[in-house]
């Protein structure tokens, strides 16, 4: 059954406590140890990562390559999102996406 409107977050795979990013995020700081992880098998365990660490606020996570990039607090910007690619923050700077409901 589908409401008038719906949050967009519950259909994007981001898990709770992090809401949709439609924008890709940079990669200025992807080379920080910790922060590029491989392996990784769920949006929700790349959450999970992201939130043991003081200075993660989003991620970015590919499921076809169990891919899972961290992103530091004020160091990456939004960017063009790229194919396959899931893009996850922390907090309000993006409202909830809303949709109607065909």
């Amino acid at each position: 059954m589908c409401n008038s409107w719906a949050s967009l977050n519950s259909h994007t795979g981001c898990p709770d406590g992090y809401l949709f990013s439609p924008l890709g995020f940079s990669d200025e700081a992807d080379d920080t140890p910790g922060h590029e992880l491989t392996g990784i098998v769920s949006s929700a365990e790349c959450g999970e990562r992201c939130g043991l660490l003081f200075n993660c606020d989003a991620f970015e996570f590919e499921a076809d390559s169990r891919r899972c990039t961290l992103k530091v607090v004020n160091r990456y910007s939004r960017d063009v999102q790229w194919t396959g690619w899931m893009s996850c923050e922390r907090g309000a700077a993006y409202p909830r996406l809303r949709y109607r409901c065909p």
